[in-house]
């Protein structure tokens, strides 16, 4: 009897051991970013291992994706640009992540923060390159113009914070701007969106898309969809100390408050 209750310890204990390991989400077997900028030019899993401060000018991205099918985990780091990137000028615009015409990037867990955009994932109409994309528990963080811009096919946004993005010397600031068919933008929470135009807290435009379950808190417009694409639908999303329009466009499927 007591061998049996001992293996059952060590089993509950080897248990706990997986669930605590799994619940960290942090990316171990991979190639360390170990400076920055740094460019991705090959498929694979990379990390990074510390936090990174830096100074970028122009348009140069503190990491580059050059390649498909990576995944990049911040591996709960942060990435801060000093000082904060100033709008799109000779000497500002920089950006956190960007990849051009890629597919199947994730990017996730850690914070990037004081870019002219977050994360930038880069496509043009039709919207048929850049595919299957994967932005999560990301803290877009005081970002001049966005905090995750995405464009393409198939991408899904989910389970991110976005802060304080755009400012008094920016014009339409977006939290999440997202172009391209058959997204998901799934349970984000977009926080202090400000310009000297018409802020919005998620920008959808695509066809067939999802917009679920997102909250939106004191910005001028809220979820603005087009209204030429009654095919995307959004539900249960929350908007408060939203002046302007709550929600703009696309299908209410319901509970949208």
């Amino acid at each position: 009897m007591r061998t049996k209750q001992v293996a059952l310890s060590l089993g509950s204990l080897a248990l706990m051991l997986s669930v605590a390991t799994a619940g960290r989400a942090e990316t171990m077997m991979c190639t360390p970013v170990a400076t920055l900028p740094a460019t991705i030019t090959a498929p694979g899993i990379y990390c990074l291992t510390s936090d990174f401060s830096i100074s970028l000018a122009g348009w140069a991205g503190a990491i580059t994706i050059n390649a498909s099918d990576v995944v990049l985990d911040l591996n709960g780091h942060t990435i801060t640009n000093v000082p904060r990137g100033l709008p799109g000028t000779a000497t500002g615009g920089a950006y956190g992540v960007v990849a051009y015409y890629r597919k199947n990037i994730t990017i996730k867990h850690g914070t990037i923060r004081g870019f002219f955009y977050g994360i930038f994932l880069s496509d043009n109409p039709p919207f048929a390159t850049s595919k299957g994309h994967l932005i999560e528990d990301i803290r877009a963080e005081q970002s001049t113009l966005i905090g995750l811009a995405v464009y393409g096919s198939g991408i899904v946004v989910r389970h991110n914070q976005v802060v304080a993005t755009g400012g008094s010397a920016q014009v339409n600031a977006d939290g999440i701007d997202a172009n391209g068919p058959s997204m998901r933008i799934i349970d984000n929470d977009v926080i202090d969106v400000s310009s000297t135009g018409a802020p919005i807290g998620i920008r959808y435009f695509g066809d067939n898309g999802v917009v679920l379950g997102n909250r939106i808190t004191d910005v001028e417009n809220g979820i603005c969809l087009s209204q030429s694409s009654p095919t995307t639908k959004y539900r249960d999303n929350l908007t408060t100390g939203v002046a302007g329009a709550p929600y703009w466009g696309g299908t209410d499927a319901g509970n949208n408050n």
